[in-house]
């Protein structure tokens, strides 16, 4: 199993499920935020981030299961000028996108990659970030489990 595939599973699923459906803008953890500038309306920045790992079964090498606890966490911006009706709706969306979903990723020769989320929180109302932003984060706890382990 690979960190990257995981990453990537959950961007996609937040692509397809929330971001291109709705035209919104998106920027992932990794990238500086100066790229906001061009941004007039709505947008998203999504960041994946792992808790802790550890071994949750016992086997032989390549068949021993590890966990991985991670967050989502979703920040959503508003112009200010624009209200908070838009980005509300916006986080709806992603509770939506999220709210029970397991997902199952092909990981190569090995089983597949298995990603639960847990039930989003908390949304709380928007705040201001800036003279020209308001902002609503959205957390969503996610447990991955994948197989593998060298031999000793």
């Amino acid at each position: 199993m690979t960190w990257a595939a995981t990453v990537e599973a959950i961007r996609e699923r937040f692509r397809d499920e929330v971001a291109t459906p709705r035209e919104l803008p998106l920027l992932f953890g990794t990238e500086p935020p100066h790229t906001v500038d061009a941004i007039t309306g709505h947008w998203c920045r999504v960041t994946v981030q792992a808790a802790a790992r550890w071994q949750a079964s016992t086997g032989s090498a390549g068949k021993r299961r590890f966990r991985t606890a991670g967050l989502l966490l979703v920040q959503v911006f508003a112009p200010l000028s624009t209200g908070d009706g838009e980005l509300l709706e916006i986080v709806d969306a992603i509770d939506d996108a999220f709210l029970g979903v397991q997902l199952s990723v092909p990981d190569g020769d090995d089983p597949p990659i298995l990603i639960r989320f847990r039930p989003p929180f908390p949304f709380g109302e928007p705040q201001r970030d800036d003279d020209v932003w308001s902002r609503c984060d959205v957390r969503i706890p996610f447990e991955s489990d994948s197989f593998g382990g060298a031999a000793p």
